[in-house]
C-alpha cells in the first residue's frame, strides 16, 4: 500500500522536527553570577524580577578570560557591562555585538580596534553610556563611527592616543551631554579648539600640560555647561580669577572640581563667593587652607547651596576647618589624604551638619579614632 500524500508529509514533518538540533539553552543567572565572582567582579540584579542586569568585571582589578566572557553574553537583557580584559581575544570581542540591550558599556584594556568599535556602533544603537579606556589599539580613525550611536548621551576617553581629528570626530556628537577627556595626552591646546562645537555639553572633564588658558577661556564659552572638571593644567592664577569672575559660571555651575595644580589658592576661591548654584566642590591636592571660606561674603549663596567638599591632601589648620559650619547644607565632606592632629579630629567633631565624612589615609591615632566615634554616634541618633 502506497501512504497517502498527507501520511508522507507528515512523517517527512517528524524526521526533520526531531534532526533538528535543539537550541542551546542559556546560562542561567546563578551561573554566571558564580562565573563573574570568581573573576572578582560584581552583579547587580533587578529589584523586581531577579535578573541580572548588570555586570562588572573591572573593578576590584578583576578581569576576564574567553571562557568566562562566554557565559557573560549569554544574558542578553544586560544593561550595563563594565569589562576588563587584555587576555580577550579579538572573537571573544566580537560577541559584545550580541547584547543588543546594553545602555551602559565600559571597555579598559581590551585589545579592541577601529573595526570591532565600527562593528559595536552599528550593532549596540541603545548605548547611553560609553567609557573607552587604555584600548592601545584603538585610532582616531576609529571614533569617526560613534556617530552611529545615536542615543549616546555619556562619553569617556580616557588615556588614549587620541589626536585631533579623532576629537573632531566627537565633537559632531549633538547628542552628547558629558565627555571626559582625561589621560589623552597628545591632544594640543588647538585640539582642543574643537570642544566651541559641543554647545549642548553640560559636563566636561579634561586634563594635562596642554590644558592652558586658551583652552579654559573657550571651556568658558560653552554655553550649558554645569559641571567641569580640570586637572593637571597649566592655566595662571590670574586667569583662574578671571573665569570665576565669569557670570556665565557664576550663574550656572553647579559642580566643580580641581586637582594637581599650584595656581589655585585660596585668593583665587574666594571668587566663588557670586556663585549661585554651585552644590559640589571637590580640591584635590591644592596649596589650599580652607582660608577662603572665612573670605567669602557674608551673603553668598554657598554657604546656602554647597552640599558636597572635597578637601584631600590639604593644609587646613583646626580654625580653618571650623569656618565649615558656616555651609549649612554640607552633606558631605572629604578630607582623605590630609595629616590630621587631635585638635582637627574635634574641630571636625563640631561640623553636626554632615552626614558623609571620609578621613582615607589619614595616618588616624586610637584617640582620634575614639572621638570620630563620638562623632558617628551622635549623626546614627
Amino acid at each position: 500500500m502506497i501512504p497517502s500524500r498527507n501520511f508522507r508529509f507528515f512523517f517527512l514533518l517528524l524526521i526533520v522536527c526531531f534532526c533538528r538540533p535543539f537550541p542551546q539553552t542559556e546560562a542561567s543567572d546563578a551561573t554566571v553570577a558564580e562565573t563573574v565572582q570568581k573573576c572578582g567582579g560584581l552583579i547587580v540584579r533587578d529589584a523586581q524580577t531577579g535578573k541580572v542586569t548588570e555586570v562588572d568585571v573591572a573593578a576590584n582589578r578583576s578581569s576576564v578570560d574567553d571562557e568566562a566572557f562566554s557565559a557573560i553574553v549569554q544574558l542578553t537583557g544586560l544593561k550595563k557591562l563594565s569589562l576588563s580584559g587584555a587576555s580577550l581575544s579579538e572573537q571573544s570581542l566580537k560577541k559584545l555585538e550580541s547584547l543588543t540591550s546594553l545602555e551602559e558599556l565600559y571597555l579598559v584594556d581590551t585589545i579592541t580596534t577601529d573595526d570591532d568599535l565600527d562593528a559595536l556602533s552599528r550593532k549596540l544603537k541603545n548605548l547611553r553610556r560609553l567609557t573607552l579606556r587604555r584600548l592601545t589599539k584603538l585610532s582616531d580613525q576609529g571614533l569617526s563611527s560613534l556617530g552611529n550611536l545615536k542615543e549616546l548621551r555619556n562619553l569617556a576617553l580616557l588615556n588614549l592616543s587620541l589626536g585631533g581629528p579623532g576629537l573632531e570626530s566627537v565633537s559632531s556628537l549633538s547628542s552628547l551631554r558629558a565627555l571626559d577627556l582625561r589621560g589623552c595626552n597628545q591632544l594640543t591646546s588647538e585640539d582642543y579648539q574643537h570642544l566651541t562645537k559641543m554647545t549642548a555639553l553640560t559636563d566636561l572633564k579634561i586634563g594635562g600640560a596642554s590644558v592652558n588658558a586658551d583652552v579654559l577661556r573657550a571651556v568658558a564659552a560653552l554655553p550649558n555647561l554645569t559641571a567641569l572638571t580640570v586637572e593637571d593644567a597649566t592655566v595662571p592664577t590670574e586667569v583662574w580669577e578671571e573665569l570665576f569672575a565669569n557670570p556665565q559660571w557664576s550663574e550656572n555651575m553647579t559642580s566643580l572640581a580641581f586637582a594637581r595644580m599650584y595656581t589655585i589658592n585660596d585668593r583665587v576661591l574666594e571668587k566663588l563667593s557670586n556663585f549661585k548654584k554651585l552644590k559640589s566642590l571637590s580640591l584635590r591636592a591644592l596649596p589650599v587652607r580652607g582660608s577662603f571660606v572665612s573670605n567669602l561674603a557674608p551673603d553668598s549663596p554657598l554657604f546656602t547651596n554647597l552640599q558636597t567638599l572635597g578637601m584631600t591632601k590639604n593644609y587646613a589648620s583646626a580654625d580653618e576647618i571650623l569656618q565649615l559650619k558656616r555651609f549649612k547644607n554640607l552633606k558631605k565632606l572629604d578630607f582623605s589624604a590630609t595629616p590630621m592632629t587631635l585638635e582637627k579630629i574635634e574641630a571636625l567633631c563640631t561640623l553636626d551638619q554632615i552626614e558623609t565624612l571620609m578621613l582615607v589615609d589619614c595616618q588616624l591615632s586610637d584617640e582620634m579614632l575614639e572621638k570620630l566615634m563620638v562623632l558617628k554616634n551622635s549623626i546614627e541618633r
